[in-house]
């Protein structure tokens, strides 16, 4: 497995220690942040591979913050999963709407976030 620069997002530090534990484990790389304001400045600074974003959040929400990244010219190929309790139908299409390239409902299992991550790091 390649190992990858993965930026988590998401207001809950214990969601962030949680995914950081299982995608360390793995050998990736994490970088954190608390919202979407936070993270589109660690876009600037940092070589991000994949993001996984919560949608709501503070400051900018993962869908603002996923249209920020898709209107980016340097940032806009970079794989986003969505890690949300948002699981209507209505909100996984809005996400693909504005770009998400996959969407996991929590609570989740180990297992599904590192099959989705290797899915969309390929």
């Amino acid at each position: 497995m390649t190992r990858l620069n993965i930026l988590i997002v998401d207001d809950s530090e214990t969601m962030r220690g949680i995914l950081r534990h299982y995608l360390t484990l793995v050998g990736h790389i994490i970088y954190e942040a608390n919202d979407g304001l936070e993270a589109l400045g660690q876009l600037k600074v940092e070589k991000i591979d994949l993001v996984i974003t919560d949608i709501n959040m503070p400051n900018m929400d993962g869908y603002e913050f996923i249209k920020n990244i898709r209107a980016s010219s340097i940032n806009s190929f970079i794989p986003i999963l969505a890690v949300t309790t948002q699981t209507a139908p209505q909100q996984i299409q809005k996400g693909r709407e504005v770009g998400a390239s996959g969407w996991l409902a929590k609570p989740f299992h180990e297992d599904a976030v590192i099959s989705a991550i290797n899915r969309l790091a390929c």
